[in-house]
C-alpha cells in the first residue's frame, strides 16, 4: 500500500492535528523544551490571546499550548512566504503570551518560558536564513555567543523546502519524520516507524472528511482571495499615481502649455494605475503559483480573474519564464 501524497501540507490540517492528537502534540513540545526536560502532558488554548491581535491572526492558524509546569509553546505553520511583517507579528505575539504568565503583584521569577515552533512551509527563504533549521535565543554577541539564562523566548524556524539536509529520514527524530511527511507525503516505511506518525496519517484522513473544517477552509480561502484582491488594488493605484504624475510632467513640459501638461497628467495617471494593478496581480498570481505549487489557471481562478483577461495574463507569465 502506498499512501505518498502531498495534502499533508495544509495549515488547517495542521491545526486539526495538533488540537486533537495529544500524542503529536506532545511530541512537537517535547521537541521545543529538549529531552533533557520530560513532558508529562499538554493542553491547548485559546491562541487569540487578546483583542489585540485578533485581526493579525485571520489569515493564520496556530496552535497554543502549555504543559504541566506552566511552559507556552507556540506552533504556527505559514504556508505563504513569510517577509518582515510575520517576523515582527511572530515576536510581538511571544512577548505579549510571555508577559501574560505574569500576573500583577506576583514575582517575576514566576514568568514562564515561551517555546514558538515556526514552519515556513512555503518555497521562499526568510530573508539571510538558508537552512532547515535556526534556533534564535537572546545571546551575547560580543563574548562566545552564550545566552543569556534564565532565557524566556526561543524561536524555532523550520524550513520545509530544506529538508533535503537531511540524508536518511529514517534514522531521523520524530519531529523530523513529521517534517518530511508534511512536505514530501507518507510514505509506509516512515508510517510505521512510530506511533505519532502512524496517529499523523490516521488523523489526515479524519481530517478531509471532517465537515465543520471544510467550511472553515472555504471561508479562510474567501477571505484570503479578498486580500489579495485588496492587496494589489492598493499597490496598482499607488504605482498607477507615481508614474501618471511623472508622465504627466514630462508631456506637459515638452509641449509648453498648461493644457498638454494637465492632460498628460490624466492620462499618465489611467494608464499608470492600469499598469500598476496588472503588475501587482501578475506578482500575486505568480506568488500563488509557487506557494501553492499550483497552475496558472488555478491561480487565476483563486483571484477570479475575468475570462477575458485570462490569455492576457497567461501570455505576461510566459514572458517573465
Amino acid at each position: 500500500m502506498n499512501l505518498k501524497h502531498n495534502h499533508f501540507l495544509d495549515d488547517y490540517y495542521f491545526h486539526y492535528l495538533l488540537t486533537r492528537s495529544a500524542l503529536v502534540r506532545n511530541m512537537f513540545c517535547q521537541k521545543l523544551i529538549g529531552e533533557e526536560h520530560k513532558l508529562v502532558s499538554t493542553t491547548v488554548e485559546d491562541s487569540v490571546i487578546d483583542e489585540a491581535f485578533k485581526d493579525l491572526k485571520r489569515n493564520i492558524v496556530d496552535v497554543l499550548a502549555v504543559d504541566e509546569s506552566g511552559n507556552k509553546y507556540d506552533i504556527e505553520m505559514q504556508c505563504y512566504p513569510i517577509d518582515e511583517e510575520n517576523i515582527n507579528r511572530f515576536q510581538l505575539y511571544a512577548y505579549r503570551i510571555l508577559s501574560l504568565s505574569v500576573q500583577s503583584g506576583d514575582s517575576y521569577k514566576n514568568a514562564s518560558p515561551v517555546y514558538q515552533l515556526i514552519i515556513n512551509a512555503s518555497n521562499k527563504d526568510i530573508a539571510h536564513f538558508h537552512h532547515y533549521e535556526h534556533i534564535f535565543k537572546l545571546s551575547d554577541i560580543h563574548h562566545s555567543h552564550k545566552s543569556l539564562e534564565p532565557n524566556l523566548y526561543t524561536i524555532d524556524l523550520i524550513q520545509l523546502h530544506h529538508i533535503d539536509e537531511l540524508t536518511d529520514i529514517s534514522e531521523e527524530t520524530e519531529f523530523n519524520k513529521a517534517m518530511y511527511i508534511f512536505k514530501n507525503g507518507a510514505e509506509d516505511d516512515i508510517i510505521s516507524s512510530s506511533k505519532p506518525i502512524e496517529e499523523m496519517v490516521t488523523m489526515f484522513h479524519d481530517y478531509i472528511s471532517a465537515e465543520d473544517y471544510k467550511e472553515i477552509i472555504m471561508e479562510r480561502e474567501r477571505l484570503w482571495e479578498n486580500t489579495l484582491k485588496l492587496k494589489a488594488r492598493e499597490e496598482g493605484l499607488a504605482e498607477g499615481r507615481a508614474k501618471g504624475l511623472a508622465e504627466g510632467r514630462k508631456e506637459g513640459k515638452a509641449e509648453g502649455r498648461k493644457e498638454g501638461k494637465a492632460e498628460g497628467r490624466k492620462e499618465g495617471k489611467t494608464e499608470g494605475r492600469k499598469e500598476g494593478k496588472q503588475d501587482a496581480i501578475l506578482e500575486n498570481l505568480l506568488a500563488l503559483m509557487n506557494s501553492l505549487n499550483c497552475d496558472v489557471n488555478h491561480a487565476m481562478d483563486l483571484l477570479k480573474i475575468k475570462e477575458s483577461q485570462k490569455e492576457e495574463y497567461i501570455q505576461l507569465i510566459q514572458n517573465k519564464s
